[in-house]
């Protein structure tokens, strides 16, 4: 009988605990979320799962930028580092444009 209801709790408990990973711009951050019971748990995904979804979908999010054209670059040596930079819209740590 009490190994039935260990095993039962330790189901239990499965169904109503949600390990959730999140990346911030501080860093990856681990969640444990604990629900009263398996369908308040079972309703919570559901709504995370449909905003995530809109989320994607959603249109205001700004576009990937848009590729140009190739640089050509030429006499490359071991060690040598390129990197690029493009013009933004706004105002610089200074408040310049």
């Amino acid at each position: 009988m009490s190994k039935q209801l260990c095993d039962k709790q330790t189901a239990d408990s499965q169904l109503i605990s949600l390990e959730l990973t999140v990346t911030t711009q501080e860093g990856v951050e681990s969640l444990t979320i604990q629900f009263s019971s398996p369908e308040k748990r079972a309703v919570w995904e559901e709504a995370f799962n449909s905003a995530k979804q809109k989320l994607a979908l959603s249109t205001d999010r700004r576009p990937p930028p848009e590729f140009m054209h190739p640089l050509p670059i030429r006499k490359t040596r071991a060690g040598l580092q390129f990197t690029c930079a493009t013009a933004t819209l706004g105002l610089n740590q200074q408040g310049l444009r």
